[in-house]
């Protein structure tokens, strides 16, 4: 069976060279994989219709690049202001896409916030998180914690920024807590910036991510998923094969799911492109994806905006975006670099139907 299953799986293999890439939507391709497929959106989907339905085509699950985040909901650190977060709440509704609530606790986004208020910092943020949960109560993911892993911070994880200094060690699990009375079905993710490259840095934040996935283990803190904010440097990183699935494996193990909540592609300013530079970052790319998506636990597959033109790497690295692709497709609505690879993984079933 197993020779067979290999044999099949190797035909679809190279089929799928010649297969045309608007045979299916990238969500009906997920789904056959059971993860879903979705992407960031911001105000640009109500003012360019081809792009709303690009996006309504490809995507089951969305989430709000900024309109949930504090610096948004809660003008000038005073009132709030749910005129964004209520109008792409309810064109997700109407358009049948599931959303994710993306960031509750996010301390760059509260940094003026914690400057000038004088207030009872702990109890704002739970009437904040009591407000939004409420209002939004169709969200059936949050981010209820963003980029709180450091590896200099306490007990070798716990970053200490503002929302720590403010409220103390101990409010990822009273947060947590409160979140499960509010809303005790939706997911809640830690959703952290990590990648698979073969450096000091990234091997101490996987290092300290794990070391917090025991800890809310060992506490009963219950957290559901790692959100890896997939932002590829791939121009400049190396990909560590053994070491990535090796820390997939130890998420799984220790019973989280794993989240692509970010994916495009990034790379310094300063770093001269060059046109062989395309072939390797979609070698890592490629290598990538199919080594994460083996794994059974890997429920979602969201990138950093579907087109370049509205891509939020593209503000940050345009040399790199106007050379190549840094989202899933070009301009013109053509697949780019991310979205050929997207399709050609997801659409070998065969080969990843038994995910480990």
């Amino acid at each position: 069976m197993k020779r067979r299953n290999f044999i099949i799986a190797g035909l679809l293999l190279a089929a799928n060279k010649s297969v045309a890439v608007d045979d299916d939507y990238l969500k009906d391709l997920a789904f056959k994989k059971r993860m879903r497929f979705g992407s960031s959106v911001d105000n640009n989907i109500y003012r360019n219709s081809k792009y709303k339905n690009l996006v309504s085509k490809h995507c089951s699950i969305i989430t709000p690049e900024n309109q949930f985040k504090w610096k948004r909901v809660v003008r000038d650190n005073k009132y709030y202001d749910f005129e964004g977060s209520d109008r792409i709440y309810e064109w997700c509704k109407h358009n049948g896409m599931d959303i994710r609530g993306h960031a509750l606790i996010f301390s760059k986004s509260m940094r003026d916030w914690f400057k000038s208020c004088s207030c009872d910092y702990e109890q704002e943020l739970e009437n904040y998180i009591k407000i939004m949960v409420s209002r939004y109560e169709g969200v059936i993911s949050w981010d209820l914690f963003n980029e709180i892993v450091s590896s200099k911070g306490e007990n070798g994880w716990l970053n200490k920024d503002e929302v720590f200094n403010a409220v103390g060690v101990n409010y990822v699990k009273q947060y947590t807590e409160l979140m499960r009375v509010l809303s005790p079905n939706s997911e809640l993710v830690v959703n952290e910036w990590i990648g698979p490259y073969d450096n000091r840095y990234f091997k101490s934040k996987r290092y300290s991510i794990l070391r917090m996935l025991e800890f809310l283990k060992k506490q009963n803190i219950e957290i559901d998923t790692i959100g890896i904010q997939s932002h590829m440097l791939f121009l400049t990183e190396s990909y560590s094969k053994r070491e990535w699935q090796l820390f997939c494996k130890e998420c799984k193990d220790l019973g989280f799911e794993i989240k692509i909540t970010e994916l495009d592609i990034t790379t310094p300013e300063q770093k001269r492109i060059e046109t062989r530079d395309v072939g390797l970052v979609k070698k890592r790319l490629r290598g990538y994806l199919e080594d994460t998506l083996e794994y059974s636990n890997v429920k979602d597959v969201i990138v950093w905006g579907m087109r370049d033109e509205y891509s939020y790497a593209r503000k940050r690295e345009s040399r790199f975006c106007d050379a190549n692709n840094c989202s899933v497709f070009y301009d013109n609505g053509s697949y780019g670099l991310i979205g050929k690879e997207l399709y050609d993984v997801l659409s070998i079933c065969p080969v990843y139907k038994g995910r480990f």
